[in-house]
């Protein structure tokens, strides 16, 4: 949350306080609006209340998209998401579309028994040690980095270099391999079907180019909705749709102050997404902003029938 948005978002047992994306304007005062918990949806008016749509039925195809789809080979992200055990559980009673990969990747069950095997049984800085446990911590080291070397084809396990994080591997790949090797049209398509999917959504600002022949983008796509606040939008997806993005300044606090926002929503793919996510995540999106326009509306009927 930022400290920087006055409006809060409450959340109790029996009810949920919107007051960030219903601002009051300087000449009027505004009631708090009220409504049931999400956990408790049948109790709301039938004519403010969201869909709950299932995974598979919000992302059926048209018969044309269908017959496209079936041409294509299976995606990556549907070869490998079931390395990932994360990826398999519901979050408020919903398949969990996790779109929150900038911020932190998730591992897949190879990676998770490695490391508890690490921890439980050698757990020591390689190259230090002359005793035991650091012998075993450096031999397992040095097999990774062969492992590595031979997946990716290298020529000598020394070309490997193990980095401390994934913003220096990157920075050291792109300013030594990628200003050398990288052109135009080297474009990642699934994050160019999410900005296309967002550009569907009305009200909504995506913050940068469109990817093109020389614009090329990360996998990922920050932006705003008209009139509603991100923490409030990513918290009733995350609540009512089991949709985990992000929001706040994603470490880019000089910009949104140069963009003159508070804040910004991002949702950010990995090699495990599918293009079944985006479209969930963008028929979720549709229905949250939905259920705000619906809000904004019993508050506009509110004031004119108290005057």
């Amino acid at each position: 949350m930022l400290k920087s948005v006055a409006a809060k978002m409450i959340t109790s047992t029996t009810t949920m306080e919107f007051t960030s994306s219903l601002k009051p304007t300087p000449t009027t005062s505004i009631p708090l609006i009220r409504f049931p918990n999400p956990n408790r949806l049948n109790r709301i008016p039938t004519r403010i209340r969201l869909r709950r749509f299932s995974y598979s039925s919000s992302c059926s195809l048209s018969a044309s998209s269908a017959a496209s789809y079936e041409n294509e080979s299976v995606s990556l992200g549907h070869l490998t998401r079931s390395d990932f055990p994360i990826l398999h559980q519901e979050v408020n009673k919903k398949k969990l579309v996790y779109l929150d990969n900038a911020a932190t990747s998730q591992k897949p069950s190879v990676v998770l028994t490695a490391l508890k095997n690490y921890y439980e049984s050698y757990n020591e800085n390689v190259h230090r040690g002359v005793h035991k446990l650091s012998k075993l911590a450096t031999d397992d080291y040095e097999l990774a980095r062969k492992k590595v070397a031979s997946f990716i084809n290298a020529g000598d396990p020394c070309e490997i270099v193990f980095t401390k994080n994934a913003t220096e591997a990157i920075n050291l790949v792109a300013y030594s391999w990628g200003l050398s090797n990288l052109r135009p049209g080297d474009e990642m398509e699934l994050a160019d079907y999410l900005y296309e999917s967002l550009q569907s959504v009305p009200n909504l600002r995506i913050y940068g180019p469109k990817p093109s022949w020389t614009v090329q983008r990360a996998a990922l796509c920050s932006f705003n909705v008209e009139n509603i606040q991100s923490t409030d939008f990513a918290t009733l997806l995350d609540q009512l749709h089991g949709v985990a993005i992000r929001s706040g300044h994603h470490c880019a606090q000089p910009l949104h102050r140069h963009l003159g926002i508070n804040a910004s929503a991002r949702a950010s793919l990995y090699f495990y997404n599918t293009k079944d996510d985006v479209d969930y995540f963008i028929e979720a999106l549709k229905d949250t902003i939905t259920f705000f326009s619906e809000i904004r509306k019993m508050q506009t009927l509110h004031l004119g029938s108290s005057h």
